[in-house]
């Protein structure tokens, strides 16, 4: 039962701090006109890559593998990452009212940002469920691990949305 409780915990949290980071990239993308080969290159020439949310997924990760075999300590650290990384993405500011040249959100930035974050949380539990399916069971830092792949994954979410 804590095994779920954690999975869901990092599942629903990385979701969250996606839907919130996710506004910052699509407020790139906009700036750019919604081109997709300048706002790559603007992403790898500034070496534009989320920090902070895979650092609170890695200090869980590492602290929980220091914690083997103790399920409820593994789970209370689940749960505060978690909290971290909600928190983490609230309290960043909403570039669809804090910056000089706001996020518009026109038809188009809508269907792009609901399209990114449907993959991505389909994308995200998909992977979660495979790596409970092959064994990683009780193992919860393997969870984070996806959960840095997954937060690092954003723009290419993106990028794939605003393709089709």
């Amino acid at each position: 039962m804590l095994i779920i409780l954690c999975i869901t915990a990092i599942c629903a949290a990385t979701i969250m701090f996606f839907s919130r980071r996710l506004l910052r990239y699509l407020w790139l993308l906009q700036r750019d006109e919604y081109s997709r080969k300048q706002f790559g290159k603007g992403l790898m020439e500034n070496n534009i890559y989320d920090r902070k949310g895979s650092l609170i997924a890695t200090i869980a990760a590492l602290a929980i593998e220091l914690t083997k075999e103790q399920l409820v300590v593994s789970s209370i650290i689940s749960i505060l990452g978690a909290i971290a990384l909600i928190y983490l993405g609230f309290w960043e500011s909403d570039p669809r009212l804090s910056e000089s040249v706001k996020l518009d959100e026109t038809t188009r930035s809508q269907k792009i940002y609901h399209l990114s974050l449907s993959y991505y949380s389909i994308g995200l539990v998909i992977a979660i469920v495979t790596i409970y399916a092959l064994g990683a069971d009780n193992n919860i830092a393997c969870y984070w691990l996806i959960a840095i792949i997954a937060i690092q994954s954003a723009p290419i979410w993106l990028l794939l949305a605003s393709s089709l």
